[in-house]
């Protein structure tokens, strides 16, 4: 049955079939018949096709979204939990940023804010502190092992944990 289901989401999602939706015409008498979904009174049957259809509707509606989120690097620090799952599994998208931030720097302490040449703003989310005093330094964002993400001063060996928040 999930089998079916998949073939329907695959198929009839990009067709924009959503509007007039019938199991029976649209998987054909023979697969129809072949699942068993024949043995359906037309009270059941006349669910399951509105449940399909509304999980056609809610799944045109995800990929309208995920669309339109950012990619590749302005992505980066934006997935949520499950996205990073499957890009573990899918090994896609960087693992570590370069960008630079313009102007003198004076190191992190608390909740300090990392304005980024690339335009993304990142945030110190633990507490630590450094201290230096260098202008237009290049960082380095990678992913934290255990979740989470890492920022690094070019040249210096000390790194903080911070989130994306721009």
């Amino acid at each position: 049955m999930k089998q079916i289901l998949a073939l329907i989401l695959t198929v009839m999602l990009p067709m924009g079939l959503l509007a007039s939706f019938d199991l029976k015409d649209e998987l054909g008498r023979k697969t129809f018949e072949a699942s068993g979904l024949d043995k359906l009174s037309k009270e059941e049957l006349a669910t399951l096709n509105a449940a399909v259809s509304g999980l056609l509707g809610k799944q045109e509606e995800v990929l309208r979204a995920e669309n339109s989120l950012p990619q590749g690097e302005d992505r980066f620090g934006l997935e949520t939990v499950k996205s990073r799952v499957r890009d573990l599994f899918q090994a896609s998208g960087p693992e570590t940023i370069e960008s630079s931030i313009s102007g003198e720097f004076s190191g992190w302490s608390g909740k300090t804010l990392f304005k980024l040449d690339n335009g993304q703003v990142w945030r110190q989310t633990n507490a630590k502190t450094f201290v230096v005093k260098v202008n237009d330094p290049k960082v380095f964002i990678r992913r934290g092992v255990f979740g989470g993400y890492l920022l690094k001063i070019e040249g210096y060996n000390s790194s903080v944990k911070v989130e994306r928040i721009k």
